[in-house]
């Protein structure tokens, strides 16, 4: 199942590209909104979820710049991407080890 979520969190991409606001994008907030539905109690989409209401909450009340809030999504959508990995590598050779 991890596997499968990594490929949706690439897929799902980062906050925003060059500068982009993605805050309003209804597309992109129906992905977020799913996820959180058919992954509830996964903690990881909840933890990205709840940052990226937050931060674009922030941007919208002019308390954070629209680039800062990229930057710090896209830091944390990397680590959970980053550590998800390293744990499906982790599970994938505990498997062989016992074949």
């Amino acid at each position: 199942m991890r596997t499968f979520l990594i490929l949706l969190l690439v897929s799902a991409g980062s906050f925003a590209d060059d500068s982009v606001n993605y805050c309003h994008d209804k597309v992109e907030a129906k992905k977020w909104e799913g996820m959180l539905i058919k992954y509830a109690g996964e903690l990881d989409i909840i933890k990205l979820y709840a940052l990226r209401v937050g931060l674009c909450k922030a941007v919208d009340d002019k308390k954070i710049k629209l680039d800062d809030a990229i930057d710090v999504f896209d830091a944390e959508h990397k680590k959970v991407i980053a550590e998800w990995k390293d744990a499906a590598r982790k599970n994938e050779l505990k498997k062989q080890r016992t074949i």
